[in-house]
C-alpha cells in the first residue's frame, strides 16, 4: 500500500487581476522523503552559498538576497539546479489549478457570493477567495491521478504553506471533501483523502512547489 504526498503553494500575477495559480507536485511519500529530499539538500540548499530553504519569490527579491548574502547570479544557479533536481525525479507529477482572478472577483462581487465563517460573536460572511476553489480543483486532480495510475494507493496527504486565515478555511474545505465525493458518487476517491498538513518553507514539497 502506497502513501502519496501532494505539496502545493499559491501564486498570483497582477494586482486584483491576472492569473491565480494553486499548484505543485504529487509523488509517493517514500520518494519525497528519501531520494528527492536528499538530492534537494545536497545539490540545491548546501551548495555555496548555503540556504535554509528555497523560495522563488525570495530569490528574485534584491532586498532578500542582500540580507542573505546571495548574488543574482548565484540565485539563478540555485533555481537552475532546483529545476534539474525536479526533472530528475521522474515520479514527481506537476498539478496546477488556475483561474482568471479579475473574472473571479467580478463574478463573486456581482453575485454577492460570500461564505459563512465562525466568529466569537457567532457567524459572519467572508469574501470567497480563489484559494479555496483552486485547492479543491487541485485536490480533485491529484486524487483522480493517484486513483487511476496507482490502484494500490492507500491515501494522499496534502501539504500546504501556512497562510493565516486562508489555511484555516482550506482546512474546512479539505475536511468536507470526502463527504462531497461520496455524495457525488465517488466513494473510491473519498477513501483516498488523507491529512492536510500546513507547513513552513522548510518543508521540501513546498519548496519544490
Amino acid at each position: 500500500m502506497a502513501v502519496f504526498v501532494a505539496g502545493a503553494d499559491e501564486s498570483a500575477f497582477g494586482y486584483g487581476g491576472g492569473e491565480f495559480f494553486f499548484g505543485g507536485f504529487v509523488a509517493p511519500e517514500q520518494d519525497w522523503s528519501t531520494h528527492f529530499a536528499n538530492a534537494w539538500q545536497e545539490r540545491v540548499l548546501d551548495t555555496p552559498p548555503k540556504l535554509e530553504y528555497l523560495h522563488v519569490t525570495d530569490l528574485k527579491t534584491p532586498k532578500w538576497r542582500l540580507e542573505h548574502g546571495i548574488g543574482e547570479i548565484d540565485a539563478g544557479r540555485k533555481l537552475d539546479e532546483a529545476f534539474r533536481v525536479i526533472r530528475s525525479q521522474g515520479s514527481l507529477v506537476p498539478v496546477t489549478a488556475y483561474l482568471n482572478a479579475e473574472h473571479w472577483w467580478s463574478a463573486m462581487e456581482g453575485g454577492n457570493v460570500r461564505m459563512l465563517v465562525k466568529t466569537p460573536g457567532g457567524r459572519a460572511k467572508k469574501r470567497f477567495d480563489p484559494d479555496y476553489v483552486c485547492f479543491l480543483r487541485f485536490a480533485m486532480t491529484v486524487l483522480l491521478y493517484v486513483h487511476d495510475d496507482y490502484p494500490d494507493a492507500e491515501k494522499v496527504d496534502f501539504v500546504i504553506e501556512v497562510n493565516g486565515p486562508i489555511t484555516k478555511h482550506i482546512r474546512r474545505f479539505h475536511k468536507a471533501t470526502p463527504k462531497g465525493l461520496r455524495a457525488a458518487g465517488r466513494p473510491d476517491l473519498a477513501a483516498l483523502v488523507g491529512d492536510l498538513i500546513p507547513g513552513g518553507k522548510e518543508r521540501v514539497p513546498l519548496q519544490a512547489a
